[in-house]
């Protein structure tokens, strides 16, 4: 008994330290590793719902923080691990496109920002404006 309390102990300070991420913030930009994934949309209207949605799915899970505490709508957001990633011009953009076509290949992605879910277009609770991709490790 005393032995396990004693590991346990010690095993403390290794365990907060792995848990122990520097949380990102909303509306800067950032980089992430992962797989790209395909998400459906969960839209109400039954034009939209079921839509493909390229995301990415994390290398190591994120934490979002809201540092802006005057509004309600950039929740923070712990243990992060699929993003769903967005373009203003989605419709007519080849990356795009391409993201949609490389479900399962390892990906780093540079965000102009990251922002926290609004509408019933958005799937994952964090979102990702794409600047760029780069496919492979």
């Amino acid at each position: 008994m005393i032995k396990k309390l004693i590991v346990s102990t010690l095993m403390l300070p290794i365990a907060g330290f792995a848990a122990a991420s520097t949380p990102l913030t909303y509306f800067k930009p950032v980089k992430l590793t992962g797989t790209m994934d395909i998400v459906r949309s969960i839209h109400p209207n039954p034009i939209y719902k079921g839509e493909r949605q390229p995301a990415i799915r994390l290398d190591k899970p994120i934490s979002v923080m809201d540092d802006d505490l005057t509004d309600d709508i950039d929740d923070s957001e712990k243990n992060v691990k699929l993003i769903q990633l967005y373009s203003a011009e989605e419709r007519t953009d080849r990356l795009y496109a391409k993201l949609l076509a490389s479900k399962g290949k390892h990906v780093t992605i540079n965000c102009s920002k990251l922002w926290h879910a609004t509408n019933g277009h958005h799937t994952t609770a964090v979102l990702c404006t794409i600047d760029s991709a780069r496919f492979g490790k």
